[in-house]
């Protein structure tokens, strides 16, 4: 049995269109101080979504890999087809993950520095969010996109593939995540006040 490696390019193209099905293409990419390569200041997705010329999704590991060198650097991308994909702030991502650990579930989950991704079942992911108040949004029915490690930026914390073997991971439906998210917001909220706090100090000082 061959291991994954998810910091190959290569490896983890064929394992998201041959062993989990997905369909992806190479997309925009974030770039550290300068943003997404769509060159919009406020872009929204910075790293996740198509570049507009017109190329198709791929469902073939070589053709992937063969885009992926002819745009070096670029993101690779999914767009919400085969599952839901649930984006809260990364504080808020983390501390619902510690949660879902002690009830001993794993939801797939991409980390970026400022937010959180959990893939859930396809058309399950509004489920997550039990009140209006709660930050984040939710990606799906083939209308969002992700970008998927190793692309720049970003970095699985939860693999969508059982650790240490090629087995997909079920995706939960997205209800699963609701408890582990509400018990999480009050963390959230008092690290939002506490940085709030240090901003104002800095100012003042």
């Amino acid at each position: 049995m061959h291991l994954i490696n998810h910091r190959s390019d290569r490896a983890a193209a064929q394992a998201f269109v041959e062993l989990l099905g997905w369909q992806v293409k190479v997309g925009h990419r974030c770039r550290t101080w300068q943003g997404c390569t769509c060159e919009n200041p406020e872009c929204p997705v910075p790293g996740a979504h198509p570049v507009a010329d017109g190329s198709p999704l791929l469902r073939d590991a070589e053709a992937v890999c063969a885009a992926l060198e002819a745009s070096p650097g670029g993101a690779l991308i999914a767009p919400t087809t085969a599952f839901d994909a649930v984006v809260v702030p990364r504080d808020l991502g983390s501390a619902t993950l510690a949660a879902l650990d002690a009830k001993s579930r794993q939801v797939p989950c991409i980390l970026t520095g400022s937010t959180a991704t959990f893939l859930v079942e396809a058309g399950t992911g509004q489920e997550a969010f039990q009140g209006e108040e709660t930050p984040g949004e939710v990606r799906g029915g083939g209308e969002g996109w992700v970008a998927l490690p190793p692309s720049t930026g970003c970095r699985w914390d939860t693999f969508p593939w059982l650790d240490g073997t090629v087995t997909p991971r079920a995706l939960r439906p997205g209800g699963d995540l609701a408890g582990p998210i509400a018990d999480s917001l009050l963390y959230y909220r008092s690290r939002l006040a506490a940085r709030t706090v240090e901003v104002g100090a800095e100012a003042v000082a």
